[in-house]
């Protein structure tokens, strides 16, 4: 197991053990892990380790939407950069388990075949999973520039 991966476990342990009867924080520490390539798996990295973040915005118009920014490791073995808005409206399970369905919409750099590198937009369908100050993020990527549609996995620990 990575050292990164260590950390990534630890983190997110330690925001378990914090998240009994605990409320559901503002602000999150993003941990980019891994990906699925539907098809040619082989010739794509699956390892996307990176950082991030997601705010809550405070305001009954906005409820459950996040801005959402960071780095990671990409598909095409480049770095990427991402900023945008997660928006998960949609409560799948209510509780002090969450499992909410949306949206993230924002830009996305580091694919040569895609804008040359630079940004272009993003549009794709997240599951967000919360227990306290622990959770994750299933982000289905839409295919562009030859990258296959991708699951992306991605922890989160709150503060």
């Amino acid at each position: 197991m990575s050292s990164f991966m260590k950390l990534a476990l630890a983190l997110l342990a330690t925001a378990a053990l914090s998240a009994v009867h605990a409320e559901t924080p503002d602000r999150w520490l993003t941990i980019s892990q891994s990906s699925y390539h539907f098809k040619n798996q082989s010739q794509y990295n699956q390892n996307n380790q990176g950082f991030g973040f997601e705010w809550t915005l405070k305001n009954p118009w906005v409820h459950d939407t996040r801005l959402a920014g960071g780095r990671f490791y990409n598909s095409d073995r480049f770095y990427s950069n991402y900023w945008g808005v997660v928006a998960t409206p949609y409560r799948l399970i209510d509780g002090t388990f969450n499992v909410q369905a949306g949206a993230l919409l924002g830009t996305i750099n580091g694919y040569p075949r895609a804008n040359n590198g630079g940004y272009f937009p993003l549009l794709a369908p997240v599951i967000s999973v919360q227990y306290g100050a622990a959770g994750a993020n299933i982000f289905i990527i839409p295919p562009f520039a030859g990258v296959p549609a991708t699951a992306a996995l991605q922890l989160k620990v709150g503060f």
